[in-house]
């Protein structure tokens, strides 16, 4: 009988046991496993000239497609207006309506009155609205517009009117997602990858994602397809490394359609809002330390060479944006110690970084040197508003003061000169004082070629100088470019004008204005200018069109945004010839105020280019082109180099 008892004990022993062990399976499965949870994607989208001129937006919105999302957990709701028109059948140019995307694309949820989106009170309702009619686990928020850097994004086309970091901040601050963050901000836009962007946005998400540099968006590809790829697991750091991935694809065509010689210069990166606090704090802590009235010829050098985003590439000045990780090395030996605390915090902030050479590491500063004078006032006195980076602000501001109160002048007309011409050199040598050397920043120099008619013809304007003790050179072997007519042997080329844009140790970039014709009869004539943009590969020596711009853009073909060659019959090369000596054969800094234009029509099928050094059968002249720590300009004496 106790022996029966004990076989008892031992099975009801052995149920609890099975059953605790059940019970912690479901425990664990409910805890430690992937749950499911619901999303919405938020798109406050302000399509402006993007879209009216070229589709850019609608573009992008196609790429959503409702089957191959996970349409049941992730919501997309889309805001659309700001735009003279829109390329697609949904959105109406006279309203600001509010979308949801449904099986058969996006269905209008609320008609709205055309609104400002640039106005906070605009985006901080939209924001309501989708808090209230859409209750979800996470929630994220795309930006989709033109961006300005601190100045803000969403600039409206119909208003003229931007949002602006503060009206950001407090259409988030006032709406009904203060007491709830978001999950990721992603800017679809230009130059909004800046600490201050993440100052005033790290209250109110866990990620910003966003771009250092100027964007890139066309009508045959789109970004916003990462969002079919959205899983309900997907951390704030995966959507945002989804978008990523999505815009590199994007550039990757873009590459391939114009040039596999280099690449689009693009970033994108994924900052942690959570660690923006100990950036800020330790970036005051440092800058604190250093007297710029005492440094002002030194931090004035190193701001001067930095890269600056939109203005390098694009020749925008306005912005005045730098990398920030790339401005605390160069000024890190102030304090070592507080240097590398910043660019520390720094990495931890920037949990993920693409860029597509070493200018950049994630996050972007304001730094104002090369905008004009009334821009910089107007930033700067947007910069007072920012939260917590006080001690920057002085800094940049006694920078500012003192670059624009500083009247000294430099004169480098009458500098010692030194030319070396052989088959493997042709440089160009400036010896400059110890004065010179203690104001010198940066410099530039332009080649010409004499016409032996009165005339000049400058065929190159080169970056590539150095500064070596007191010995400013240039080596300018190599940088004449010709144009062949391959189908007349007996045509001998013609030398172009070639503006250096970016260098790099495997290839030059270039452009070169020319004019693209087409004559079919004397009622159907096209002639377009342009800008050319070539590629010179420093292994293979040899040069390609990368790309042609229409200096009108009106003339660019609906969901355009560069030329197809092939609709064209010839295109005409040429340039200015000047008169760069006055009276006296003194060189004139404003020789290019006036010229002559002459070139040479060849069939487009036949061009051919060729590099080449200065040829005997003209004499050359070369000039540097000098700016100091104030950032103004000057010019050597002209020396004639053969």
């Amino acid at each position: 009988m106790i022996k029966k008892s004990n076989n008892k004990k031992i099975i009801l022993f052995s149920i609890i046991f099975v059953l605790i062990i059940i019970a912690i399976l479901l425990t664990y499965n409910l805890i430690f496993k992937d749950k499911e949870v619901s999303r919405t994607v938020m798109i406050y989208m302000v399509g402006a000239d993007l879209e009216s001129k070229s589709g850019l937006a609608s573009t992008d919105l196609k790429g959503i497609d409702y089957d191959k999302m996970d349409n049941k957990n992730v919501k997309v709701i889309l805001i659309a207006g700001g735009s003279e028109k829109w390329n697609n059948s949904f959105i109406d140019e006279d309203e600001t309506s509010i979308f949801e995307l449904k099986e058969d694309g996006f269905e209008k949820v609320k008609t709205q009155k055309l609104q400002n989106m640039g106005d906070e009170n605009v985006f901080k309702n939209y924001l309501d609205y989708v808090y209230t009619n859409y209750k979800t686990d996470k929630y994220d928020l795309i930006f989709w517009n033109h961006g300005g850097a601190i100045y803000g994004s969403q600039m409206d086309e119909i208003s003229d009117d931007i949002l602006s970091l503060n009206e950001m901040e407090n259409g988030l601050k006032n709406s009904k997602f203060h007491n709830k963050k978001l999950e990721v901000i992603i800017f679809r836009t230009c130059l909004n990858g800046t600490l201050e962007v993440a100052n005033s946005l790290e209250d109110y998400a866990d990620y910003l994602v966003a771009s250092e540099e100027v964007t890139y968006g066309t009508p045959f590809t789109n970004v916003l397809n990462f969002i079919n790829k959205i899983e309900t697991t997907d951390s704030s750091y995966d959507v945002g490394y989804k978008f990523i991935e999505s815009y590199k694809d994007h550039i990757k065509t873009l590459k391939s359609t114009y040039s596999n010689d280099s690449d689009i210069y693009s970033t994108y990166s994924i900052v942690n809002l959570n660690k923006i606090k100990y950036l800020t704090e330790s970036l005051n802590e440092f800058i604190n330390v250093i007297n710029v009235k005492e440094n002002y010829k030194e931090i004035s050098r190193i701001r001067s060479n930095l890269y600056q985003y939109a203005y390098t590439q694009s020749d925008s000045a306005d912005y005045d944006m730098v990398d920030l990780y790339n401005l605390i090395t160069k000024l890190k030996k102030y304090d070592e110690n507080k240097a590398k605390k910043v660019l520390n915090n720094i990495e931890n902030a920037v949990e993920y970084n693409w860029a597509t050479n070493n200018n950049s590491r994630g996050i972007s500063i304001y730094f104002p040197y090369n905008a004009d004078k009334n821009v910089k006032k107007l930033f700067l006195n947007i910069y007072s508003n920012f939260k917590n980076l006080d001690k920057y602000y002085n800094f940049i501001n006694t920078f500012y003061s003192i670059q624009n109160q500083n009247d000294y002048s430099y004169s480098f007309s009458n500098n010692k000169v030194d030319v070396n011409i052989s088959n493997k050199e042709a440089d160009f040598k400036l010896e400059l004082t110890d004065e010179q050397k203690d104001g010198f920043a940066k410099a530039k120099y332009i080649v010409f070629r004499d016409n032996k008619d009165g005339y000049y013809h400058p065929i190159y304007i080169g970056t590539e100088t150095n500064l070596n003790g007191n010995i400013l050179s240039a080596n300018i072997k190599d940088r004449q470019l010709k144009v062949i007519d391959k189908a007349d042997k007996s045509f001998n080329g013609y030398i172009l004008t070639l503006i250096e844009s970016e260098t790099s140790n495997d290839y030059i970039k270039y452009n070169t204005s020319v004019i693209l014709q087409n004559f079919k009869d004397f009622n159907d004539y096209k002639m377009d200018n342009a800008q050319m943009n070539l590629i010179l590969n420093r292994k293979t020596n040899k040069i390609s069109i990368n790309n042609v711009i229409l200096n009108n853009k009106e003339n660019l073909k609906p969901n355009s945004t560069s030329v197809d060659l092939n609709e064209y019959k010839n295109i005409a090369f040429g340039s200015f010839k000047y008169k760069i000596l006055d009276d006296n054969g003194n060189y004139k800094t404003d020789w290019n105020s006036n010229g002559i234009y002459e070139g040479v029509e060849i069939d487009v099928k036949d061009i051919d280019f060729k590099i080449q050094n200065l040829d005997d059968e003209y004499d050359y002249y070369c000039v540097f082109m000098i700016k100091d720590i104030n950032n103004k300009t000057y010019y050597s004496k002209l020396i004639k180099m053969n």
